[in-house]
């Protein structure tokens, strides 16, 4: 999670949004492969609902801690998930899903907390945002990312 005003970032930490109970894995596709269809079905959607409860704690945190007005998410809003079967038969599909069932958790909770929610797909974010980031190295593809859309939700959140 990446928390920035409009000149700098003011927190950077990790989320852990797989929890620690079963299937304990931060990759819960993959862990469905060995379970019959409905039960994978069940599995994911167990591992779905965790990641919104972590992600909407997170959120809360922050909320109080630093006054945040809005969240951004490197996600398109519009992708669709293939069905699961399809999925479980393919590793690359897996990995899509997983980011997209992770992405999908964040953006779900911050609208539960009210926040302003700036979907943009990740490829039309830049991974050099135009701010100072002042929390040490290194920084991750990842946080960059999240960083561009922090600002973008920032801006939209202000009315800007």
């Amino acid at each position: 999670m990446v928390v920035a005003s409009t000149t700098a970032v003011v927190s950077r930490r990790h989320v852990n949004l797989a929890g620690s109970g079963p299937p304990h894995t931060v990759q819960p596709y993959h862990a469905a492969r060995a379970l019959s269809l409905p039960d994978a079905e069940r599995a994911i959607e167990r591992a779905a609902a965790r990641a919104r409860k972590l992600a909407a704690e997170a959120i809360r945190e922050a909320m109080a801690a630093y006054g945040v007005v809005g969240c951004g998410v490197g996600h398109d809003p519009n992708q669709k998930r293939p069905p699961l079967a399809k999925i479980l038969a393919s590793h690359p599909l897996l990995h899509t899903a997983e980011g997209l069932l992770f992405r999908t958790a964040v953006a779900d909770a911050a609208a539960e907390c009210g926040l302003t929610v700036v979907a943009v797909p990740e490829r039309d974010l830049s991974a050099q945002p135009a701010i100072e980031r002042p929390l040490g190295a290194p920084w991750r593809e990842d946080e960059k990312l999240a960083t561009s859309a922090a600002l973008l939700a920032i801006a939209v959140a202000c009315g800007k």
